[in-house]
This record gives structure tokens, C-alpha cells and sequence, in this order.
């Protein structure tokens, strides 16, 4: 594992995400891949991902956005758009367990750093509302248009 020395320095700037998503309650895998940029925002940074996903028979375009305060070198704050409070982690090692609970469902994951370039997060999703597994990959920009070549992203999977 990586352990970056401040935070807001190691997410600022452009990532290429593979998302792979599995709906187990209702039997849908699915992917998706997109960019990520955290740009900055007063003392924090705005996060904005947009992509294309597939999920059983849908296919389009998706976008999200948060804002990550960090409090201190080695911890971030990520709100939802609304300012709401999503999670807060710290990293030991590269790496930490975080929680939230959405309604009576508990989003339980894992952030792993694994270089100066790549991260990921790891999300299993349950309770009665949802039953998913969702694991995203990032890598630098620069890194990422290095590794796909002319065929552009490939869509990520379980398997």
C-alpha cells in the first residue's frame, strides 16, 4: 500500500474510474468507466465524476458530484452535493474501513491506496432496500491514457 503524505494533494486533479457494479437482490451485473476530477474549492476539493454505465438492460450516461473537506493532512470529509454528510476516513497504512448509513441500509467499504497513481474503493450495500457490491479502480489521467490506447476505456467486471 501508499501512504500519501497529504490528502487533498494526492486527489487533486484529473482520474479515470472502472466501476464494477453487481445488484445481487435483483440479479444485474454492471460497469461502469468515466473520468473523476477533484478540483479545488476553497479548502477542499469538488468531486465530479461522469460516464457511460450498463446495468442489466440500461445503458447511459451518469454523473455524481461531492465535496471533500480534509480537516487535516491524512483525513478527508466527503459531503454529498447538498452538504450532507457521507463519510470520513483517515488512512493507516494506505488504507481504511468507512461506513454510512442510507435509510435503514449500511453502505460498508474499504478505500485502498495502492500508488502515487492508482486508488480504490470497495462498497458492499445492504439491508432491505439494496443487496450490491461495488468496487471502483482509479488511476491518474496521465496513467490511464497511457494504458488504453486507441480502443478508449474498457468496462470493468466482477469476474
Amino acid at each position: 500500500m501508499y501512504r500519501p503524505e497529504d490528502l487533498r494533494r494526492y486527489f487533486a486533479g484529473e482520474w479515470h474510474f472502472e466501476r464494477a457494479l453487481a445488484d445481487l437482490a435483483a440479479g444485474l451485473r454492471g460497469a461502469m468507466a468515466g473520468r473523476a476530477n477533484f478540483t479545488p474549492d476553497g479548502a477542499g476539493l469538488h468531486y465530479h465524476e461522469s460516464g457511460e454505465i450498463r446495468l442489466g438492460a440500461y445503458q447511459g450516461l451518469a454523473r455524481r458530484s461531492y465535496h471533500y473537506e480534509f480537516p487535516d493532512p491524512q483525513c478527508a470529509v466527503v459531503r454529498f452535493a447538498d452538504g450532507r454528510l457521507f463519510c470520513r476516513f483517515e488512512l493507516s497504512r494506505g488504507r481504511c474501513r468507512v461506513w454510512h448509513r442510507c435509510g435503514a441500509d449500511l453502505y460498508e467499504g474499504i478505500i485502498l491506496v495502492r500508488a502515487c497513481s492508482q486508488w480504490q474503493t470497495l462498497w458492499r450495500v445492504r439491508g432491505p432496500n439494496k443487496c450490491q457490491l461495488i468496487r471502483t479502480r482509479y488511476r491518474r489521467e496521465e496513467s490511464a491514457a497511457l494504458d488504453s490506447g486507441a480502443a478508449g476505456p474498457r468496462l470493468p467486471s466482477f469476474d
